[in-house]
């Protein structure tokens, strides 16, 4: 859909020759003319998504990792603050691209356990929580039009 964007703005008729679709006012065309459903449109946004979410997960694991060794670093002039600020910059361009078809992320740390949405990694004792609620966010979940694409993975208090 990020690619059909500049069509929908034009509302005349285009050919995208990398997706081979029609676009006619913002409606996908398939090679018989006849409108291509939201629904197929969809799942080849959650195909490519489900693609490129483990490459912005290693980005977050940088990020995380270089932003630790900035902090513990005894140079100040190490140049890892400007490596820092260039992932950051990436991850935040990769979750615009995500938003403008429609994919969210979610965090859920504090919240209940639900297997529709989260997948269990461990458990464990807390004090802190009840039992059931998600208590460490390994990765992430991600909604694609408010259906789970890819459900968080968690920590859940015993």
């Amino acid at each position: 859909m990020v690619v059909l964007e500049a069509f929908r703005d034009r509302g005349r008729h285009n050919r995208d020759p990398c997706l081979g679709v029609d676009v006619v006012g913002g409606r996908v065309l398939d090679a018989g003319g006849g409108e291509v459903p939201a629904q197929a449109v969809d799942r080849g946004v959650a195909k490519l998504a489900k693609e490129l979410l483990p490459a912005l997960d290693h980005l977050e694991l940088s990020l995380k990792a270089a932003s630790t060794q900035t902090t513990s670093s005894s140079d100040p002039e190490s140049g890892h603050e400007d490596v820092v600020k260039g992932f950051a910059l990436v991850r935040e361009e990769f979750f615009n691209a995500l938003a403008k078809v429609g994919i969210q992320p979610f965090s859920p740390a504090g919240e209940p356990f639900d297997p529709n949405e989260h997948e269990a990694m461990a458990s464990q004792p807390s004090e802190d929580a009840e039992s059931g609620t998600v208590i460490e966010v390994y990765q992430q979940g991600y909604r694609l039009n408010g259906a789970v694409l890819r459900p968080a993975r968690v920590v859940v208090a015993q």
